[in-house]
Order: C-alpha cells, then structure tokens, then sequence
C-alpha cells in the first residue's frame, strides 16, 4: 500500500510537470547572475519537508515575496500536495533518480555531497552552482562565514539559506513555569522536574515516533548543559581522543544526565511526531520541550505569543554555545525553468523574504540586512544569544561519521542508537561501546 501510495504521487507529479514549458541546462554548473529576466506566465516546482502548521506558513511566506515581484510565475509547491514532509523526500528521490528534477527544493547543508555526487559519481551533478547570484547579490560578504562554509562545496555555493535555527532551545509553558524559575545547572533543571512531576505535570515532551534525530537534539543540547559547550562540539566535530578514559568518563556522565531526563518524559513518546510533542506543551499536559526553534512556529499558529504564553531559553547549561542547523534551497540541473527558479533564489536571500520567514519560523535569518527592530522579546533575545555566543556549531557538517557510510546516512548512525536505546533494544554500556568503537574508526580514517 505504502509503494503504491508514492507511485501514485510520483505520477501526480509527473502530470503537474506537464503543464510546464520546460527549458533545460545541460551545464552542470552553469551559473549566471542574470535573475533579472523573467519569462512570464511560467510555473516553477518546489519541494521541501515544511508541511506542519508554522513551517508551512514561514515557506509560503517567501513564495509571497517571490511572486509580489513575478506575479505571472506560478510557484507550485509539491509538498503541500503529498501532505507530508517525509513523503516529498521520497517523491523528490524518486524524481531525481528518473532525471525529472523539480525547479528548486529545499536541503541541509550535510545534503550537498549526496547530490553533488549523485550516487558517489563525482561526475554527476545534480546542482547548479550558485556563485554569480551570490557574488552580485553581495552575499558572498554581507551573510556568516560559518554560513557561506555549509552552503559551499569545493569553493563554489550551491544553496541559498534562508535562516538558522538554534537547536538547544528549552521551551516552557509560562502558565506552569515562571521565568525566574528557569534553572542555571542541569541539577537544579531536574529539581524543577522533579517538583513538576510530584504536582502530576510531565515535565518535558519529547517525540521518537519519526526516527531518532529528535531523540538526538535532546541528547546533544543535554550533553552540552551537563558537560560544556566546548565538550559537544569537541565531541560532535570529531576532536576528542575517545581512547583517553576521561573523555569516555565525562561522555558516560553526559549520557547518565541525559537517561534521567528521559526518566520525566511522556510515556506515548514512540507514537508522536515532533509537533505532536510540541502539543503536549501547548495543551499543558507537559511543561518543556527540548526542541529546534522551529517549534517557535508551530506555537504561533496555535495562537500562542512568543514571551506571553511561552518562551525559551538555551538549554541549561548550554548558554555559551549555539547549536544550529541551517535552511537553505538549491537550484537543480536541467531545471524545467532555471530562469524563474533563479529568480525566487534570488528573492528569498533578500531582507524582505528572510525577514518574512524567520519571524514566523522561529529562526534567525541570514541575511543581516533584516529589520528587526520590531520583532518580539523572544525572537531578539535569540538573535541576541546568536551573537553572544562563543561557540558556535552546526549540527549537519559538524559530526563524526560511521565508518562506511555514504554522505546521505553518515549522520543518523547515534540518531539510531538513541532511537534503540530508548527502545531498549540496546543497553547504555552497549550504546557507548559503539559510540567509543565508532568515533575511533570515523576520526582515525580507519
């Protein structure tokens, strides 16, 4: 049933495209800063994961600004037609594999490899290079160096981002917690859990109903709060000696911190999705979340007000280091239509599309040329944390590899072992054995 349901889409997809006049570049990386043409009464195809309430609203944000300047181009969003995020990966996977590329999707930063070398063929690019957008736009200066690296591949920028989410991001519900009762240590963090708990409140949501990689941001934001900023990201990026027992230690007591804090987590975690998580906060049946700041989003389309009704800080402990993941949209070889697909590239790197977007997202946008001088307390609080911090990591280039991995799985390897371990399909001395095994193999190039 599952196969048939994406063959139907794929042909759904396959219909839309018809009705596109296409035109083709058989350049890999052609690239050109002319975005200023338009062939009018034309279509483009996206596809992108943003499909729940909040995330929706922030992409169809930029397609506003996008089609306020091309109001001839009809900009058909693929996603919102399968109805699910997971499903358009599918279908977009499918479509590259039959060489039927969409006009422009969305990727992570850790995604440019798997389609710069399709297939591991470093002669099939799927993208286009990006470089003279980004040169005429001045966005090779004005956006973040740490940006400019995860867009860029083999010195050349193959995504335009659109805003950066913080990842260790404690939210709560101010009805059950006041601001002044937000913790400063990981030990007084489960001390409120504990009290929230005796008063029949589950202290954190948490979902692992779609794999382990929401597991893996409460893992690494706790692991940062119980054992420092510079120890994930040494940890993350590879840096550390795992054959040193004080580096195993301050691991197995992050990983200790991080099993009692799933002790005051909801019993139905393996039945929700991150949103559905985020509910539980919403509705008061739980009192934080551990969450990417996109979760900002999904509160205020609910009817929530940012700093009224919730709020969020970095996660205890983890003040001096922003975790982060970056948004950003590519431009496909042989494009059905490169000109307009450039064109909306274009416009969602402008300080009118980012500051559209991050405000309803919940992010920070890229773009430093934003306004923001009228954005709420808890979006400038982040904004402000974003600059005062002194760490900074991205979560998707910043992570040791399981050995033998290609460039599309080799970060969901401690994903899955969080997912088996909260299963209980391994044990805690099994999951930092792998870890330990691992993390040798990846770092010495074994």
């Amino acid at each position: 049933m599952k196969s048939f349901f994406y063959s139907y889409k794929l042909i759904f997809a396959a219909i839309i495209s018809l009705f596109i006049i296409s035109c083709s570049s058989d350049n890999n990386s052609s690239d050109s800063g002319d975005t200023d043409s338009v062939d009018e009464n034309k279509s483009i195809e996206i596809f992108s994961w943003w499909t729940s309430p909040g995330e929706a609203q922030a992409l169809q944000a930029l397609v506003d600004v996008f089609t306020d300047d091309y109001p001839n181009v009809d900009v058909i969003n693929v996603s919102a037609e399968l109805g699910h995020g997971q499903d358009a990966k599918t279908v977009l996977n499918e479509r590259m594999a039959a060489n039927d590329p969409p006009d422009t999707f969305q990727l992570g930063p850790r995604d440019l490899q798997t389609w710069i070398e399709y297939d591991g063929d470093t002669s099939d690019n799927r993208l286009v290079s990006l470089d003279e957008l980004f040169k005429s736009e001045g966005w090779d200066k004005d956006f973040p160096r740490e940006v400019l690296d995860v867009v860029s591949y083999n010195g050349h920028y193959y995504a335009v981002p659109v805003g950066m989410h913080r990842q260790n991001t404690l939210y709560y519900n101010t009805s059950l917690i006041k601001s002044s009762e937000i913790p400063t240590t990981i030990e007084e963090l489960f001390t409120l859990a504990e009290k929230l708990k005796s008063e029949g409140i589950t202290p954190f949501a948490i979902s692992a109903g779609t794999g382990g990689w929401t597991l893996e941001i409460a893992f690494f934001s706790i692991l940062a709060g119980s054992q420092g900023a510079q120890f994930h990201s040494d940890f993350y990026s590879g840096k550390l000696d795992m054959t040193d027992d004080a580096n195993v230690a301050k691991l197995t007591a992050g990983i200790d911190d991080y099993l009692t804090f799933l002790t005051y987590t909801n019993d139905d975690a393996g039945d929700l999705g991150w949103d559905a998580a985020a509910k539980l906060v919403y509705d008061g049946d739980a009192a934080m979340y551990i969450h990417g700041d996109w979760a900002t989003g999904y509160f205020t389309s609910l009817g929530w007000k940012p700093g009224v009704d919730f709020n969020a800080v970095p996660v205890t402990g983890s003040e001096d280091e922003f975790i982060y993941g970056v948004d950003a949209f590519a431009l496909c070889k042989d494009a059905p239509d490169e000109q307009n697909a450039k064109n909306f590239l274009k416009a969602i790197g402008s300080p009118e599309a980012q500051a559209a977007f991050n405000i309803i997202k919940g992010s920070s946008p890229v773009n430093p040329n934003v306004d923001t001088s009228e954005w709420n307390s808890l979006a400038k609080a982040t904004l402000e944390q974003l600059k005062n911090a002194t760490v900074l990591h991205n979560v998707e280039v910043n992570q040791f590899s399981v050995p033998g991995a290609t460039a599309k799985d080799a970060a969901t390897g401690i994903a899955d072992q969080l997912l088996n371990l909260y299963t209980g399909d391994i044990t805690k001395d099994e999951f930092i054995s792998w870890i330990v095994d691992n993390y040798k193999a990846a770092t010495s190039g074994e």
